[in-house]
């Protein structure tokens, strides 16, 4: 039996109950008060595409990278259950009951009993190796990798830490209570045990004033053109898988990652104009250069030639960014910061826009005097859930 299968759990109004019904498994079911006095901080799991996508961003970050340790396909099913119900209960801000045996470990690690549910999601990803690894079809599930889904090609200046990169499963967990969203990602592990294991995870935040664009740790706002596809037809364009993919990838994306260190003491000894002059925008407005706002239209004879906007704009493709600072240890050898950016990126086709952009800011980019990539991965986003059914039913049930 798995860990959640015997727990209690406390829940808002989800589909619990339906997921419960199709897997025999009987759970008590009440709302805490945190979660029914804050309907406002619920985001649901259900509906056509996965949460935590083209929500609006969150402040706080976890992404965690799983290998499968098991070959079992019926493990890995009760494991993608479990986390399915898991994630039902704890974005309506619901919490597993401690138990009332005092001589066993409680169902819930209890950080976030009484914190309402902070617009906490859980966006879900298969990475290559979890279709195929080795050459082997581990579940028999290979014929159903998505048409674009591979490693992200090595590039000529990356540096990158193959223990930091790539993975079976991707968990991207937000929320805007660091305390939610770690206690998400705390379970989601501890729910695993057995039948995957944690390869890394990366922690970010992502400050900034409402309705504005946050600023990344060079000064400078992140994802200004993300304006350019607010709309559906937009994201349909830019975002949602198309057509010639498996159908549970319908409504799905494709989530590109990059962990990427800035220079930080470099960086804060290079002038102001410098600094314009590699990102082509005015540092305060966020404006490119020859524009007044920040979403005026670029011009890009106006930008210098190898500047990070022009180069962007120069393949003529849009990515969908949810990019996220981080902060982590100082080297102890010259007492820099270890900083920078979690570049996330979601686009329905990474061979067309994604990767060109990539294999060209990486060749000629002013911004890579400041940078250094040292992970990457690519993950294949489902399409939403519906209520009653588990993550990964449309693979490993196909």
């Amino acid at each position: 039996m798995s860990v959640a299968a015997g727990a209690g759990i406390a829940l808002g109004a989800s589909g619990l109950g339906a997921i419960l019904g199709a897997t025999g498994n009987t759970l008590s079911a009440s709302k805490t008060t945190a979660s029914a006095e804050s309907g406002d901080d619920v985001i649901p799991l259900y509906g056509e595409h996965q949460p935590g996508i083209i929500t609006p961003q969150q402040t706080y970050l976890y992404l965690a990278s799983f290998r499968v340790s098991t070959d079992s396909k019926s493990d890995l099913v009760s494991m993608l259950k479990d986390w399915t119900k898991f994630c039902d209960l704890s974005v309506s801000g619901g919490t597993m009951m401690t138990g009332d045996n005092p001589l066993v470990p409680p169902t819930d690690t209890g950080e976030s009993l009484d914190l309402p549910a902070s617009k906490l999601t859980v966006t879900f990803g298969f990475g290559p190796s979890f279709f195929r690894d080795g050459g082997k079809d581990r579940f028999g599930i290979a014929r159903l990798a998505p048409q674009h889904l591979k490693d992200i090609p090595r590039m000529a200046r990356d540096n990158l830490d193959p223990s930091i990169s790539g993975g079976d499963i991707v968990l991207q967990v937000c929320a805007n209570d660091q305390q939610v969203a770690f206690h998400a990602v705390r379970n989601l592990i501890r729910l695993s045990v057995g039948t995957a294991s944690l390869n890394w995870m990366q922690e970010g935040f992502a400050s900034g004033t409402p309705g504005k664009t946050p600023r990344n740790l060079f000064g400078f706002k992140d994802g200004t053109a993300n304006s350019l596809h607010d709309s559906a037809d937009g994201y349909d364009r830019i975002v949602w898988a198309g057509d010639g993919e498996p159908d549970w990838m319908k409504g799905g994306s494709y989530l590109a990652y990059r962990k990427i260190q800035m220079k930080i003491e470099t960086w804060d000894r290079t002038s102001l104009s410098d600094q314009e002059a590699t990102f082509g925008r005015f540092k305060v407005s966020g404006a490119a250069f020859g524009a007044k706002g920040e979403f005026d239209a670029v011009d890009a004879s106006k930008l210098p030639a190898d500047s990070h906007v022009a180069l962007a704009k120069q393949t003529k493709q849009q990515i969908h960014r949810r990019a996220y600072s981080y902060t982590d240890k100082v080297d102890p050898r010259t007492g820099n910061v270890d900083a920078g950016l979690l570049f996330i990126s979601y686009q329905r086709n990474p061979d067309e826009q994604f990767i060109p952009m990539l294999r060209l800011m990486q060749s000629k980019d002013a911004l890579n005097e400041y940078v250094s990539h040292v992970a990457s991965g690519m993950f294949a986003c489902p399409g939403g859930l519906r209520e009653g059914r588990y993550i990964g039913q449309n693979i490993l049930e196909a």
